[in-house]
C-alpha cells in the first residue's frame, strides 16, 4: 500500500522468498532436497575458488593492520549481511579485540556509530542492493575521524568510496538467492590473519 511504502521506504528493494522462488526457473515444483542442495553446493564451490584465485593479499595484510592497530572495532551489517557481522564481532572478541556489534536495535543505529572516534576502525560489510543504513554508518564513521574497512561483491560498488581499504567478493546467486559461503570464508580467514598478527607482535 502507498502508507506501507511511506513508512518503510526500502520495502520495495526486496522481494519475499515466495516472490523470489516464484520466479526461479531452476528448482521447479517437486523439486527434491538434494537437487537444491547440489545446486547451493556447486555455486558455493565456484565462488569459492574464485575468491582464492582473485583475492588480494596486499589488501587483506592492510586490513590486518588496520583492524590491529584500531582502539575499538565496529562492526556493521544490515539485512542478509548481518550474519557475517555477527561472526566478526564474535569472533574478533575471542581474539581481545574488544569489537562492538552495531545492530541498531531498536533504530538506534545513528546513536551507536556516535561512539566511533579517531583510532577507531568500523569493519562494514554489504551487498547489492547495498543497504543504505550500512553506507550512512560509513559515512559517519569517516566523518569521525575512524578507520573504514569494507567487505562488499563488486568493483563498482558503492562501498569502495567509502572505505580506506576493501575487499571484495564475488559471490554465488541461486534460485535468487544470495549465497555467503565465500564471505564468510573470507570473514574467518581474516579473523586468523589477524589473530597471527597479533600473536607475533611485540
Amino acid at each position: 500500500s502507498t502508507q506501507a511504502k511511506t513508512l518503510f521506504p526500502y520495502t520495495t528493494l526486496f522481494r519475499s522468498y515466495r516472490e523470489r522462488l516464484a520466479r526461479a526457473r531452476l528448482a521447479p515444483p517437486g523439486s527434491q532436497i538434494c537437487d537444491v542442495v547440489h545446486a547451493f553446493v556447486a555455486a558455493s564451490v565456484h565462488a569459492l575458488q574464485h575468491l582464492d584465485r582473485d583475492l588480494d593479499q596486499q589488501r587483506v595484510d592492510r586490513v590486518a593492520a588496520l583492524l590491529a592497530d584500531a582502539r575499538t572495532i565496529f562492526v556493521v551489517a544490515q539485512r542478509r549481511a548481518f550474519p557475517v557481522a555477527s561472526y566478526l564481532a564474535y569472533a574478533l572478541n575471542r581474539l581481545d579485540r574488544g569489537a562492538v556489534l552495531l545492530d541498531g536495535l531498536g533504530g538506534m543505529l545513528h546513536e551507536q556509530v556516535r561512539a566511533l572516534a579517531p583510532g577507531d576502525a568500523l569493519l562494514a560489510v554489504s551487498f547489492k542492493p547495498y543497504a543504505p543504513e550500512t553506507q550512512a554508518a560509513m559515512t559517519a564513521a569517516r566523518e569521525r575521524g575512524a578507520a573504514v574497512v569494507a567487505i562488499t561483491d563488486r568493483p563498482l560498488s558503492p562501498l569502495r568510496d567509502l572505505a580506506d581499504v576493501c575487499l571484495e567478493v564475488d559471490e554465488a546467486e541461486v534460485l535468487d538467492f544470495r549465497l555467503l559461503a565465500a564471505t564468510m570464508c573470507l570473514a574467518q580467514a581474516l579473523v586468523v590473519v589477524l589473530g597471527r598478527r597479533l600473536v607475533d607482535s611485540p
